[in-house]
């Protein structure tokens, strides 16, 4: 994921500053889902295989969620959904 930032001042040497008007890309990775097994009902009827986009989640009966990191985008739905607050971003 690329984003585009604007830097107005930056601060060279003390009491120095540059000013650039260039915009530029900075690269960042994607967040990672974490899952709290110990909130986690190992559902395997999780309603969040069925809200993901993406289909980036999977479960297995009994088995803890399975998150698909190339194929999460990152849209938190998730995060914010699950009833047990088991999943966060890192």
């Amino acid at each position: 994921m690329e984003r585009k930032y604007m830097i107005c001042t930056v601060v060279y040497k003390p009491y120095k500053t540059i000013n650039i008007t260039e915009t530029f890309n900075i690269h960042c990775d994607k967040m990672s889902v974490i899952l709290d097994k110990n909130a986690c009902d190992k559902s395997p009827y999780c309603m969040m295989v069925s809200l993901c986009p993406t289909e980036a989640i999977s479960v297995k009966e009994s088995e803890y969620p399975v998150f698909n990191a190339q194929t999460c985008e990152d849209c938190r739905q998730c995060v914010s959904a699950c009833p047990h607050q088991a999943l966060s971003l890192a």
